[in-house]
């Protein structure tokens, strides 16, 4: 078994998706790989759509970094936070993948009305198209 991370995301993938529940280890590294590559951006929070896989792997990110972890949702057209940021947040937006229903770009303009930075986006699964993430840099594991 190599420690990879592509060798973690291919252990995970089933039916075409990728379920971090198979191979709790395995998501750890994963998790341990994004923070490792979020790390020289500094960032002071993780942001990740709701949803069980991107949680999961956001709170793994998150942890590494010892930063704290949000979800951000969308109710009725209408775009939340699961609590409020701190003042001036550098945010590292996680999600197993990102496609033109949970992008990166409306959560980067949602948060630098309150005057946070999307810093980077980072998405494990290499199906994220560039299209998606608009203007913020991102980084696969």
């Amino acid at each position: 078994m190599t420690d990879s991370p592509t060798s973690h995301l291919d252990a995970l993938r089933e039916h075409g998706r990728i379920d971090l529940g198979i191979a709790p280890h395995r998501a750890e590294a994963l998790g341990a790989a994004a923070a490792a590559l979020a790390a020289s951006v500094a960032p002071t929070a993780v942001v990740h759509w709701s949803g069980d896989a991107d949680a999961i792997l956001a709170h793994l990110v998150a942890s590494a970094l010892d930063v704290p972890r949000f979800a951000v949702a969308v109710d009725e057209g209408l775009m939340s936070l699961s609590r409020a940021l701190p003042a001036s947040s550098r945010v590292l937006l996680v999600g197993v993948t990102f496609d033109a229903y949970r992008s990166v770009g409306p959560v980067a303009v949602f948060l630098a009305a309150d005057g946070h930075e999307v810093v980077l986006a980072i998405a494990v699964d290499d199906a994220t198209p560039a299209s998606e993430v608009g203007e913020t840099p991102l980084a696969r594991t």
